[in-house]
Formats: C-alpha cells, sequence, structure tokens
C-alpha cells in the first residue's frame, strides 16, 4: 500500500535534501529519471512517462549527482513508498541496505560540507557531531 502525506503530517527520521540528478531504474523505465530530493533514508524521482509500480518490488537505482563539484554515483536499492501519476510519474523511494549505503552517508557529509552556508547556526540542533546544511529555504540538522 502507497501513503501520501501533507507536509504537515509527514515524519521523516532524517532530513530531506535538494539534491538534484539522474536516476536509472532499468527494471522500472526505460527513461532516466530525475533526482528531486534525497535522504539517509530515501529519495524522491521523477521518470518523464507513465510507468507501472510494483509496491513490493526491489528496484536498484543509479543515482548520479548534477553537483558538478561531486563527481560520485551511487548504486542503491530502493522498494516505492508512494506513487504520484499524472504525465509523469513521481516514486518516493525508501532505501534498504546496499553496498553503497555507506557512500550515501559519506556524500551527504561531502555534499553539506560544501554547501556549508547555514547564516543560522544558532537555530541549528548538534547531536553527535551533526553535520549541519541550509538549502536555501529552511536549516536542517542531522
Amino acid at each position: 500500500m502507497f501513503h501520501s502525506y501533507t507536509m504537515f503530517e509527514e515524519k521523516r527520521r532524517h532530513p530531506r535534501f535538494n539534491v538534484t540528478g539522474r536516476v536509472d531504474a532499468a527494471d522500472l523505465c526505460i527513461f532516466p529519471g530525475i533526482l528531486l530530493d534525497l535522504s539517509l533514508d530515501g529519495c524522491r524521482v521523477r521518470f518523464p512517462i507513465q510507468v507501472t509500480v510494483n509496491p513490493d518490488e526491489e528496484y536498484q537505482l543509479k543515482l548520479k549527482f548534477s553537483c558538478d563539484c561531486i563527481s560520485k554515483s551511487l548504486t542503491l536499492l530502493g522498494r516505492p513508498a508512494y506513487v504520484k501519476t499524472s504525465d509523469s510519474t513521481e516514486i518516493g523511494f525508501q532505501f534498504l541496505r546496499s553496498p553503497d549505503s555507506p557512500g550515501l552517508k559519506d556524500f551527504i557529509e561531502e555534499y553539506t560540507n560544501l554547501n556549508n552556508q547555514d547564516p543560522y547556526s544558532e537555530y541549528s540542533v548538534n547531536l553527535n557531531n551533526a553535520v549541519k546544511f541550509y538549502d536555501g529555504n529552511v536549516c536542517l540538522s542531522f
């Protein structure tokens, strides 16, 4: 079963980052998707066409980030958590344990270090050496 949450109902364990890039999921769509955001728990991807999604399937996701300063790509397993379809298909994936899971954590740390522009640092929570990130709108800590 897929879930749909509004901004006020959403409960997340890790903050979401507005990281863009390309996502290849060959078992799901012949066209690459656009990475809309990313967290340690999952990501949101928009595919340019309607696709059929099996909620019980695990999909291999190859993420290539558009940030010029970081030339990493990651291969992660993801299970669909929600699907929104119109002319395109937007899918929220929950990441499963993958060989590149440690690389995801490293990428987020590197990305936040390269974009450490937190003018509101006194309002950020810093627990257990948490990494701070300012996405242009909201100060996030994890």
